[in-house]
């Protein structure tokens, strides 16, 4: 009985992992079902899985504290100046804008003990230092001018020959759902996707760009570095991958796109 216990929990255990690193399910959703099925098959009781989250409750103090904490210090707009006065500081050069982040999380790293949702905040401080230039969202981008990511979104162009073009997949970006729906969509639809780096350059003469993430969806990008992106406008293109994506997902289109 031991040993079909040990298994079970061994294949439901991989079986989360495997969920979670494909992003099949969000990992809450997935070690939800993990534990509801060990619960199902008598591996583990209510009791067990309530006491099991008792240990981990610093952990979870932590996670929790960390968003109260966001959310208390967000009417005092810190976030807003640390980041207005990083990206005064940074001068234009993205070395002292990095150094900027790292002075502020490496310190909070080096008191808490588990301080893994510190590491939103590199993102987080990037959105605020776009917004404080004016933008919406911020591309983060590599000393070698390539572009990886948004701050919290997948990056996209469409060439001036129709190519539209996605960071190839590596350690320098995560893998996003709904990139991974529009790439899966987008073959069907013999639309012309290439997964490969470009630069700053290259999305700033581009026809068309958009964003993609849980939140943004698929979202036209008009302006790069206060330029405008082609006519400025979300392009055929654009549409067509919002329409492609909606139908994917298989959500109602919005009156917007007709």
């Amino acid at each position: 009985m031991e040993t079909w216990s040990g298994i079970t929990a061994s294949v439901v255990f991989f079986g989360v992992l495997a969920l979670i690193a494909t992003e099949r399910l969000h990992l809450t959703i997935a070690a939800f079902l993990g534990a509801m099925l060990l619960i199902f098959l008598h591996v583990l009781t209510l009791d067990q899985a309530i006491a099991y989250i008792g240990h981990s409750h610093a952990t979870l103090a932590l996670f929790f504290g960390v968003m109260v904490m966001v959310r208390a210090f967000e009417p005092t707009k810190i976030f807003e100046y640390l980041a207005t006065q990083m990206v005064i500081m940074a001068r234009g050069e993205g070395k002292r804008l990095l150094l900027g982040i790292v002075a502020i999380t490496t310190p909070i790293c080096a008191m808490l003990p588990n301080a893994t949702t510190v590491m939103l905040l590199a993102p987080l401080l990037a959105k605020h230092s776009a917004r404080a230039l004016g933008a919406q969202d911020a591309w983060l981008a590599g000393e070698d001018g390539q572009v990886t990511e948004g701050a919290s979104s997948n990056a996209w162009i469409v060439t001036q020959s129709g190519e539209i073009a996605t960071r190839d997949l590596s350690h320098a970006i995560l893998a996003g759902v709904t990139r991974r729906a529009i790439l899966e969509a987008a073959g069907p639809a013999q639309m012309r996707i290439s997964e490969r780096s470009f630069s700053v350059a290259e999305a700033g003469a581009a026809a068309e760009a958009f964003l993609t993430g849980a939140g943004a969806l698929v979202t036209p990008v008009t302006h790069i570095d206060g330029q405008p992106v082609g006519d400025g406008r979300p392009g055929p293109a654009t549409r067509r991958i919002q329409r492609l994506y909606f139908e994917a997902i298989g959500a109602r289109l919005p009156e917007w796109l007709g």
